[in-house]
């Protein structure tokens, strides 16, 4: 499965002024100025094949583009993909989706095709800076490396922006995300900026979204902080609605762990009652078939149940 910090980002992004302000800040200027940022939606598309699914998530994108033909006369598709950890052969990976993204619009019929513009956004412990292809390969090959096709990408690594830089940003809920991921793998470092973070919130921007980076966080400082550590460590009135959100987020947990005891419970009652209904026909010699006909189980498991009586 995508690990916690990969599935905050794409939660975020579900929110059409995050996921603008997100792209805005991390393409180049020459590329966002030609862009229509009033026409960007979100695509169903994926480009991630079915057996890296369980390892990776991505998010795409379209907008419309300007040209030398005019305005909206073209559609960008921009694919994002977050990493937590390092990888060598991230640009490996984008190859694939490019070729998913391309051959998706080749099985649509369209006779020209989209752009597909890749982003990898990083924010782990260590400096990583993603290598094109040609970089992979040994020096030995340095003079066939033009035969190594070209894959452009955009590349940020949010743990090497400076507070200031992240302060600098125009929308706040951006802002906090970005110094929450910044920070996550120092919980120390985090649990110093909590107020800082969700204070900058009080401005109501991506408040539809304010749960998912108050559970992510909770998720990273509790393994080091007790969660009324964190609340105490933010001002009021902002604590007052954290301290709430997390009442109502335990209480819905436990409901449904409730409701998920109380079917294990029944289903075990069912099962133990058709063991039972096995035994007591096996002892008033119905066959085999006769007895899984009735208590719909297989043979398999009528024999078993008959047996594991017999030696007990």
């Amino acid at each position: 499965m995508p690990a916690p910090h990969d599935s905050l980002i794409k939660k975020m992004l579900q929110d059409p002024t995050f996921s603008r302000e997100f792209l805005i800040t991390f393409l180049p200027k020459y590329i966002g100025e030609k862009l229509l940022w009033d026409t960007l939606r979100p695509s169903e598309a994926t480009f991630i094949d079915e057996d890296l699914r369980s390892h990776f998530a991505d998010a795409v994108f379209e907008i419309d583009a300007l040209s030398k033909l005019g305005k909206g006369d073209l559609q960008i598709s921009i694919l994002i993909e977050h990493k937590s950890n390092q990888d060598r052969y991230v640009v490996l990976q984008l190859m694939r989706y490019l070729y998913n993204a391309y051959n998706s619009q080749v099985e649509q019929s369209r006779y020209r095709l989209m752009p597909v513009i890749p982003i990898v956004i990083y924010h782990g412990t260590e400096q990583w800076e993603a290598k094109p292809l040609a970089e992979l390969f040994d020096k030995v090959y340095e003079e066939f490396t033009h035969l190594v096709p070209l894959i452009p990408f955009f590349f940020q690594n949010i743990s090497s922006l400076s507070d200031e830089q992240i302060f600098s940003l125009g929308y706040t809920f951006l802002r906090a995300i970005v110094l929450t991921q910044k920070n996550s793998h120092n919980p120390q470092r985090l649990f110093e900026q909590l107020n800082l973070i969700f204070s900058t919130l009080n401005e109501g921007a991506g408040r539809n979204y304010f749960s998912h980076l108050f559970v992510y966080v909770i998720e990273v400082l509790t393994t080091e902080y007790a969660v009324n550590e964190v609340f105490n460590q933010i001002n009021p009135p902002m604590s007052a609605e954290i301290k709430s959100l997390y009442d109502k987020i335990i209480f819905e947990a436990q409901h449904e762990g409730m409701e998920k005891g109380m079917e294990r419970g029944m289903e075990k009652g069912v099962r133990e009652e058709k063991e039972r209904t096995v035994l007591r026909m096996a002892s008033q010699d119905f066959s085999i078939d006769q007895i899984a006909f009735s208590v719909e189980l297989p043979l398999e498991e009528v024999e078993s149940i008959i047996r594991t009586n017999q030696s007990s």
